[in-house]
């Protein structure tokens, strides 16, 4: 097979040192090495699938039927503390932090709409006394320190 071009051995020939067989320098594992280990195991746990399952229900197929509780490992690994983090958000960071500024900044603004209706009451009179001291104010700060 030495007509076919060895990809995997030139990418892995800065990883896997090279040793002198025969005055040819291969790799520690040879490609016809590397084959032969491959098909060995293909071969091996083909046939321990085929003896499990014509044996019937034993131990192993106990463990294979479980689906080696993967699903369980996951449940208790990521679901769980995941619904811990979510009942925590749920029960305090949102009510508290989240709905809390959002009804904060509700109640400074009907507290200052309670202000203005002190100030604007439809009378009048109160405009000007109100346009008149303000008038006032104005004139008091630009004129502070100079004398007529």
């Amino acid at each position: 097979f030495h007509w076919i071009p060895n990809y995997l051995e030139e990418f892995l020939k800065s990883v896997i040192p090279l040793y002198t067989h025969f005055g040819s320098q291969e790799t520690v594992l040879s490609g016809h090495l590397a084959m032969a280990i491959t098909t060995g195991l293909a071969i091996g746990s083909s046939l321990l699938g085929v003896f499990i399952f014509l044996k019937g229900k034993s131990r192993g197929f106990f463990v294979f039927e479980n689906k080696f509780w993967v699903d369980e490992l996951y449940e208790v690994l990521f679901i769980k503390p995941f619904q811990m983090v979510s009942r925590f958000f749920a029960s305090i960071f949102d009510p508290k932090i989240i709905d809390g500024s959002i009804l904060m900044i509700s109640r400074r603004f009907k507290s200052l709409g309670g202000v203005m209706n002190i100030i604007q009451n439809g009378d009048v009179q109160w405009y000007l006394l109100l346009m008149v001291a303000g008038l006032v104010f104005v004139m008091a700060f630009l004129l502070r320190g100079v004398v007529i």
